[in-house]
């Protein structure tokens, strides 16, 4: 089902205790009461437990329902779509973050400004840490700059500097141990 349509006045349960049991089974999809007696109270405890739309008999005409009913399918597709992209997301995020702590080369990221100017590393994996000696929480308050040889600072701030002109940059640079090695 896409959407439950139920009247408030139902044999043997009201429909806001099976719009109470519909959220704690799915909590997503989506409840439209109905009623001919409408109230207050009643309207807005439904609301309270999420339903989607509020409907008072009789129509005003044979859209009123309809409408509500393609809305309320629409939302929960759209819901459900969203929830599906999220966790592929969070899957994409962990992929990435296994083949970044497991990568055999060090790998430093940081987010330039857009102007060109190096920011502290905002991510380093493993091996990073390893060859140059340096505690992670160490090397997340330096930059590139800190970690470049003396000798190829300059060629790393010219190859920095062209970052806003593109959407990113692979290069390669020595770096300094913490011993200064």
């Amino acid at each position: 089902f896409e959407a439950v349509v139920a009247d408030i006045k139902l044999p043997g349960m009201n429909g806001i205790s099976l719009l109470d049991n519909i959220r704690r089974i799915k909590p997503d999809l989506p409840v439209i009461v109905m009623t001919g007696h409408s109230s207050i109270g009643s309207a807005i405890e439904a609301m309270k437990l999420g339903a989607q739309d509020y409907l008072t008999k009789p129509f005003r005409d044979g859209t009123q329902l309809a409408n509500s009913i393609w809305k309320s399918a629409e939302h929960y597709k759209l819901t459900l779509k969203n929830k599906l992209l999220q966790h592929r997301l969070e899957q994409s995020e962990e992929t990435f973050r296994t083949l970044f702590h497991n990568a055999s080369d060090a790998i430093f990221l940081h987010r330039p400004d857009g102007k060109g100017n190096i920011s502290t590393f905002s991510e380093v994996n493993d091996i990073a840490c390893l060859r140059l000696k340096y505690s992670r929480k160490q090397l997340f308050s330096m930059t590139l700059s800190d970690i470049t040889a003396e000798d190829h600072r300059e060629d790393m701030l010219r190859i920095i500097g062209a970052l806003p002109k593109k959407e990113h940059v692979t290069f390669e640079t020595i770096h300094v141990t913490k011993n200064g090695k």
